[in-house]
């Protein structure tokens, strides 16, 4: 299992040699999805499942194009993308266990799409950003609607017939939504960039637009993920509600406003 990571931190240290280059960034893509993918079980070997923590480490690669990473920082940050390529291992070859993991990758994914976003000048390139900004939204929100298919209640969903205790296992799961339409995160997504896009005009920095934007993130996710499991409720959609409208508040409040 070290083997992977080490080829990792060596195609990380070649990308940082020769100046961050798109054809290495392109090598460390394929490697990073095809590593994750030899090891995954079979139930995680889809597409929109493995894009994601793909995306997380192209996304941190190409903040060395963004920012000026000194030694040793490079070499910390480098040693600590190889340690969580191997947690991603350790993660995805688990069969059927459902890890906070799961949770946290897209988070802090969207995370570092909305700084990224934020930090890069308004103007310049806006419609080619918006896309591709556009299109990580949609994978992070597809990528959930396939994981979380997997998990399914089996408390819920088995049965006891007579005495004899044979379980059967319901044909539709309420968590069961790869046969869903994926007009959820479409709508999704769309909302959320033109909040991005609303969001630009607000003379704050960079780091309280991205803060305010995944806010809003997380609150859409969990809601269309209640949704999709059907266990919506307001008595648990207002409260979260609440706290991110709170949190949204105090990011507004100590932010700097100022034009940038």
């Amino acid at each position: 299992m070290l083997i992977l990571p080490s080829i990792f931190f060596i195609l990380s240290e070649i990308y940082l040699f020769f100046n961050t280059s798109w054809l290495w960034l392109l090598i460390l893509l394929f490697f990073v999805y095809f590593g994750i993918k030899a090891k995954a079980k079979n139930e995680f070997k889809h597409f929109f499942i493995l894009i994601v923590p793909t995306l997380f480490f192209v996304l941190n690669f190409y903040l060395y194009r963004v920012i000026d990473f000194d030694f040793p920082f490079n070499q910390i940050h480098l040693l600590i993308l190889t340690g969580i390529f191997w947690s991603f291992l350790q993660i995805y070859s688990q069969k059927n266990r459902e890890s906070y993991a799961f949770q946290i990758i897209p988070l802090v994914t969207a995370g570092l799409m909305a700084f990224i976003f934020f930090h890069a000048d308004f103007l310049e390139h806006f419609l080619i950003k918006e896309v591709v900004f556009f299109i990580g939204i949609m994978i992070l929100l597809e990528g959930e609607r396939k994981i979380f298919s997997i998990f399914k209640d089996l408390k819920k969903n088995q049965t006891i017939i007579n005495e004899s205790e044979i379980k059967l296992t319901e044909i539709f799961s309420p968590t069961d939504f790869i046969s869903k339409p994926m007009v959820f995160s479409f709508m999704a997504s769309v909302v959320l960039i033109e909040l991005a896009w609303i969001l630009n005009f607000l003379p704050i920095n960079f780091l309280s637009l991205a803060g305010i934007w995944l806010s809003a993130f997380f609150l859409i996710r969990e809601s269309i993920i209640l949704f999709h499991k059907k266990l919506f409720s307001w008595k648990i959609f207002l409260p979260e509600l609440g706290i991110i409208s709170f949190l949204i508040f105090i990011i507004m409040i100590t932010a700097t406003w100022g034009i940038y």
